[in-house]
């Protein structure tokens, strides 16, 4: 194969990459149209609605911008950016001011004599009043496992913080809920059941104190 074979090659297989690219995100995009549709709103505040039912959230981040659809088990973490921005207003305005110079010079008419002119001389006098403010904008920056849009930026909304909250908070709670359930075998006895049955054993006889701590300790590796 020559070069301009292997080039030709090349930008086909980009092209068609691009054209798999293109139709995966426009079945993205209808997928979350179509959740959208079927939005039962919870609540709403400003460009932020949320469906607790269907559980997502719609989110408009400026004007001209599309609707973001996030759907709450996607969202990973989020954090409050701040940014101190500092503004000067100048108000009123410079005037200049004459002042009056004498100076005596001759002239061919009266030699000798000194003549007082008059002239003006250019002073600026600074009326203006120049004001600072500082104002602190805040930034909602939202992580979330998506293909496409993984990191959003949203203005500061407490309504939308208070959600996340409590999106993120139900979901930790749910994780450490599962994490505290005890280890079961494969017959749906629990290690507390499989302990209580072997002490029932040893009880019974039917165990040595020595076959009971072995099974112990292999149930509880």
């Amino acid at each position: 194969m020559g070069l301009f074979d292997k080039l030709k090659e090349n930008a086909e297989a980009a092209k068609v990459a691009k054209q798999e690219a293109k139709a995966a995100r426009e079945t993205y995009d209808l997928a979350n149209k179509a959740l959208e549709s079927t939005m039962l709103v919870s609540g709403s505040n400003g460009g932020f609605k949320w469906d607790d039912t269907n559980r997502f959230f719609t989110l408009t981040t400026g004007p001209f911008k599309p609707t973001l659809v996030v759907k709450y088990d996607s969202l990973v973490s989020y954090r409050v950016d701040e940014q101190i921005v500092t503004t000067e207003q100048t108000k009123g305005s410079q005037k200049k001011k004459g002042t009056l110079t004498r100076a005596a010079v001759g002239t061919i008419i009266m030699p000798g004599v000194g003549t007082v002119v008059g002239g003006l001389t250019g002073k600026k006098v600074d009326q203006s009043n120049t004001v600072t403010s500082s104002n602190i904008v805040r930034t909602i920056v939202i992580s979330r496992d998506d293909a496409y849009i993984p990191v959003i930026n949203a203005s500061y909304n407490d309504a939308l913080i208070m959600k996340l909250d409590q999106i993120l908070s139900e979901r930790n709670s749910t994780e450490t809920s599962q994490d505290d359930v005890a280890p079961s075998n494969g017959d749906g006895l629990t290690v507390a059941d499989e302990l209580l049955k072997l002490k029932g054993l040893l009880d019974a006889g039917v165990l040595t104190d020595d076959e009971f701590q072995a099974q112990k300790a292999k149930l509880l590796q």
